[in-house]
């Protein structure tokens, strides 16, 4: 059946354009999704509730703040509460937008000087009542925001993909995306080439580029990747296997991971950052005991998830990824080393914390 069709979805959405020649709110055409239809508020960007005076938004710089610029920040800090509620800290493009609409507001609003009368007036419009409905819509708008970017959601259906500056056939690559990792479509569109946004990592920072429309697909690129890794799950691994390297008898080099977070860890010891020497997996809040390694210097790295997938070779869901700070070194006088993984951010650690870089964890 289908559901976009039905009756009373296509009466739902006329009643909806009937209240928006009305005035009453601006209507987003949400009957794709169709459950967004019914999702009422997350489909209107302004609330009766706060029709107050009008307010401007500001210019940067030194000038005080007119009734309706002060108006403006007054409110925003307020909408910024509600937005709070709304954003999911699992995800980062929410933290990035959350964090770049307080950063436009400090831009904005702090340090300007005011009309003592002005802040007077704002301060009496803004009752309990008022304040709840600015908070609300605040709350809203991060709503919206989340639906109009997963309508330009796209992933890397292909191992690899280049990104480059522009659309021009003879661009230069700044940076390569990894299959299933996710960006966002842009307006651009020329010689095959489609502009897209992505965020980097650690501090997140958004970036811009064009990309080969070949490469890539629309949808959810991470429920794309769970559905493949679950259908090439493959056997469940033994206590003491190894994912990757063969340990020797020869060797007497010993090492000793304790795994003190909440989730599985997926470890990969790494000579010269990229050549992946042993990996192995130990469970939550257990420990393993890795004998035979070859002497050298180490980076520990490791991703915490459940459910691991020997067709991916990864968890199906994620958790975090982390790395050592400290290498370890297996020579003469140094032939036993014990470690313990902590939740990102702990001390001894760099967090990770980001999809593209569990995606670049994965490509080792």
């Amino acid at each position: 059946m289908n559901l976009l069709a039905h009756p009373l979805v296509e009466y739902v959405y006329q009643l909806l354009v009937a209240a928006t020649a009305r005035n009453q709110f601006k209507l987003v055409d949400c009957r794709t999704p169709f459950i967004a239809c019914f999702t009422f508020l997350a489909c209107m960007q302004t609330d009766i509730a706060i029709a107050q005076p009008g307010e401007e938004l500001p210019t940067a710089g030194d000038e005080p703040l007119s009734l309706e610029q002060l108006r403006w920040c007054r409110n925003e800090v307020i909408r910024l509460q509600g937005e709070a509620t709304e954003v999911n800290q699992e995800q980062y493009w929410e933290i990035y937008a959350f964090n770049e609409n307080i950063r436009r507001y400090r831009t904005l609003c702090s340090d300007r000087a005011t009309v003592q009368e002005h802040a007077d007036s704002v301060s009496i419009e803004q009752t309990t009542e008022v304040r709840q409905g600015i908070r609300n819509a605040g709350a809203r708008r991060f709503a919206f925001s989340r639906i109009e970017r997963s309508d330009r959601r796209i992933y890397v259906t292909a191992k690899e993909a280049k990104v480059f500056d522009s659309a021009s056939q003879d661009s230069s690559p700044i940076t390569l995306l990894r299959q299933w990792e996710e960006a966002f479509r842009l307006k651009g569109h020329e010689s095959n080439r489609v502009h897209i946004e992505w965020l980097d990592s650690s501090p997140l920072t958004r970036r811009t580029g064009w990309i080969n429309e070949t490469n890539f697909a629309r949808g959810n690129g991470e429920l794309i990747r769970k559905d493949f890794c679950r259908a090439n799950k493959g056997d469940p691994l033994d206590s003491n296997e190894l994912v990757r390297g063969t340990p020797s008898r020869d060797r007497f080099m010993l090492l000793q991971v304790h795994n003190a977070t909440t989730k599985d860890a997926y470890v990969k010891l790494l000579q010269s950052n990229v050549n992946v020497i042993a990996s192995f997996v130990v469970s939550s809040d257990a420990t393993r005991t890795i004998n035979g390694l070859p002497r050298g210097e180490y980076e520990v790295v490791f991703v915490t998830g459940t459910e691991f997938s020997r067709g991916c070779e990864s968890f199906i869901n994620r958790g975090h990824a982390g790395r050592l700070k400290e290498r370890i070194i297996y020579d003469e006088y140094s032939f036993e080393w014990a470690i313990s993984l902590q939740a990102p951010n702990s001390a001894g650690l760099t967090s990770i914390q980001n999809m593209r870089e569990y995606a670049e964890f994965e490509a080792l």
